[in-house]
Order: structure tokens, then sequence, then C-alpha cells
């Protein structure tokens, strides 16, 4: 049909969304994951780039049904 779909997750960026979920106010998150997410978390340029790829590799063009 032409249509292709595929998923995009960029993994744990560092934006303003976080601050509106809840479990990185409890005090739990604060004293034992805040010293350590910084290890895993993107700037949002590194984010970014599973979508720009997904959407823009040449190399993808007959690729559908993926996640990335």
């Amino acid at each position: 049909t032409g249509v292709t779909v595929n998923a995009v997750h960029p993994g744990l960026v560092d934006t303003e969304i976080v601050r509106h979920m809840s479990f990185t106010n409890s005090v739990t998150a604060k004293i034992f994951l805040k010293p350590i997410i910084w290890l895993f978390i993107k700037t949002p340029k590194q984010g970014a780039q599973t979508t720009i790829y997904a959407a823009l590799d040449p190399s993808l063009k007959e690729v559908t049904g993926a996640y990335f």
C-alpha cells in the first residue's frame, strides 16, 4: 500500500517532561536514582538521533514494522 510504519523510542532524555513524572519526585528517587541516572540519560541532541536515523536514513527506505 506504500505506507511505512515504524516505532521510535529515544531512550531516557534529559528534558523538562521528567519533572512531571511522579517517580522523580519521591524521596527514594532523589536518594537512589539521581546519583546514578546521569550515567544513562541522554542530552536532547543525543535523544533525537534515533528519530532522525529512522526518518532519514536511505537504507531504511523499505523497512516497515520496525522498532528503533
